[in-house]
């Protein structure tokens, strides 16, 4: 969930000393979520779905111009649309309807979610998602929790364990 410029940007800010402590370059660290995603979902063959804040007043079109460097967006990918731009949601500190995203994926069986902001919009869809029915989880190495944990160890790419 919206893998946009502004936010990879703000933590690489906030945690710039633990990478320099770490000997690593901001820039290589973050580039490391990219091989989570493949070695956790895309080559287990997941749907990745990228949710992206909506085109000034056009709900219906993501605004492509926002996604982060940092993110490798597949040609199979899915985007989604939030429903909101990036500028409602700053100024008026209005929140996606979870709804309106989980409508956009059909029949989910199983959802895993990550993201920016796993206290915010992320718990809102995966708490939707898991009054549908739908089996939801949370992978916390793909929020903004990635970066404090990358300053301290490599996240493994592998997760053995799900709660």
């Amino acid at each position: 969930m919206f893998p946009v410029k502004e936010c990879f940007d703000e933590c690489i800010d906030i945690h710039r000393k633990g990478f320099e402590e770490i000997n690593q370059k901001p820039e290589n660290v973050v580039g490391y979520i990219n091989d989570l995603i493949d070695a956790r979902y895309r080559n287990k063959c997941y749907g990745i779905n990228w949710l992206l804040y909506s085109l000034g007043k056009n709900c219906s079109k993501p605004d492509l111009s926002r996604i982060s460097s940092y993110v490798k967006i597949h040609r199979e990918d899915k985007i989604l649309v939030a429903g909101i731009s990036h500028e409602k949601h700053r100024k008026e500190r209005d929140c996606l309807n979870p709804d309106y995203v989980i409508n956009q994926i059909p029949n989910p069986e199983r959802l895993v979610i990550g993201g920016f902001h796993q206290s915010s919009c992320v718990d809102k869809v995966a708490e939707a998602s898991y009054k549908r029915g739908v089996e939801t989880f949370v992978d916390e190495d793909t929020t903004e929790l990635f970066f404090p944990k990358m300053c301290q160890e490599k996240i493994p790419l592998e997760r053995k364990n799900w709660s």
